[in-house]
């Protein structure tokens, strides 16, 4: 099957920071701003044209200027990670999706993003265990992104993860998925590799009757011995990224997602110099029961890619269960030390949901450690509650933390408290 990525260009707003300042240094300063700010201009423009090279090449300027406003600087590493991905260099695309999730410049919803697009970079690149640690870690942040369901079905099923990836394909309909006919296929192909033929073939007449042009779903029933006949063969689907205006709905390829992150949107925030006070835990807060782990993945060197959507290893064996308390603190605490700030949410509720899936998905990082809530009033944006770890002894240690966390797929950054 073919695991070509299909990119969406979404229209970023860029806004240009312009201040009054006197003084032959400070208006040499606001030039050198003011040409930051044309750069990601142009490098938009090239963007949607779909001129990737002149994208990446105006970007770096912009970025490598140190001028950009965090918010600036946030939108075009994303962007920049964007052309990088339409141009197939993977690993590029990566290191700047991480580079954006480390600036607070970022709110919940285009955390997942990032951490979706880089998922889909991993995947790419042939690291299905990291690009299952973005998907993860998006649908943690967002439990109902439905594409994040889809994608990291398709990898699961791919290395024979077979039961968790028919729930995971579930869910991508159950939040709404744009192309359902592609999760009853995906749905049906797994099926399949469990020799399960006759639900195999009832989800394929599904995915026929939403698409009946869906010549993959028809070929599959013709496998499996259907009467349902074919069609005459569509041209094949394209392998290079596309507008969204040329998308082939019969593919089955996961789709590059990016969002509006123009500064009127709630989900963006500005870093806070001073430390606001800290917000208790709600007392409704129980210890929560962690999600159902996933088999481990074959060793990454052994994998081999699968060049047939019907070959798939054997299903592994169901997980069990594990209950894991959550960290709690009762009273809002003195914040000393260092802090690893790991979510900033629209309420102090949200905040401590995150909490709790985190302690629970990585309890063995985050055993002992303390979490708190903090507000921050932010103006004309709105206020917001942060959720950090607090009361680290050193820089070193709240380092250490973070990256442990950030190689899980988690962002994160250190601040003193």
């Amino acid at each position: 099957m073919s695991k070509s990525v299909l990119s969406v260009s979404v229209c970023i707003a860029l806004l240009a920071a312009s201040a009054a300042v006197s003084g032959a240094y400070a208006a040499n300063d606001k030039t050198t701003k003011s040409s930051a700010i044309s750069s990601t201009n142009f490098a938009y423009a090239a963007l949607v044209d779909g001129r990737n090279s002149s994208a990446i090449d105006n970007y770096t300027v912009a970025i490598e200027s140190r001028k950009l406003p965090t918010e600036n600087l946030a939108r075009s590493l994303l962007n920049r990670a964007l052309a990088f991905q339409n141009s197939g260099k993977y690993k590029s695309a990566i290191n700047d999706y991480t580079a954006a999730m480390r600036l607070d410049a970022l709110g919940p919803r285009m955390r997942a993003v990032a951490l979706y697009n880089r998922g889909l970079a991993h995947q790419n690149s042939g690291i299905p265990a990291m690009a299952i640690e973005d998907f993860t870690g998006a649908l943690l942040l967002d439990p109902k992104f439905s594409q994040s369901y889809y994608s990291r079905a398709n990898v699961l099923r791919s290395h024979g993860q077979l039961l968790l990836a028919i729930a995971d394909y579930k869910k991508a309909r159950r939040f709404n998925h744009s192309q359902p006919h592609l999760t009853y296929f995906g749905e049906a192909l797994t099926y399949a590799a469990l020799n399960q033929k006759t639900r195999a073939k009832i989800l394929l007449l599904k995915a026929v009757a939403i698409k009946p042009g869906f010549t993959a779903a028809r070929k599959k029933l013709a496998d499996l011995g259907s009467n349902v006949p074919l069609p005459v063969m569509a041209a094949s689907i394209p392998r290079k990224p596309v507008r969204i205006a040329m998308l082939n709905s019969s593919s089955a390829a996961d789709t590059l997602v990016t969002g509006s992150i123009s500064p009127s949107k709630a989900d963006l925030t500005i870093r806070k110099t001073s430390l606001p006070a800290p917000v208790p835990v709600p007392k409704s807060i129980v210890p929560a029961v962690a999600n159902v782990k996933m088999p481990p993945l074959p060793d990454i060197a052994n994998l081999v890619p699968v060049k047939s959507v019907a070959k798939v290893v054997p299903v592994a064996k169901p997980v069990a269960q594990k209950i894991v308390k959550v960290a709690q603190k009762k009273t809002a605490p003195n914040m000393t030390g260092w802090t690893v700030q790991l979510s900033s949410q629209r309420n102090s509720d949200a905040a401590w949901d995150v909490w709790k899936n985190l302690s629970s998905r990585y309890s063995t990082i985050l055993k002992g450690q303390q979490a708190t809530v903090v507000k921050a009033q932010l103006g004309s944006r709105g206020t917001f509650y942060r959720l950090r770890v607090h009361q680290l002894d050193s820089k070193k240690q709240a380092a250490r933390l973070c990256n442990k966390l950030k190689r899980k797929g988690t962002g994160c950054f250190v601040s003193k408290a």
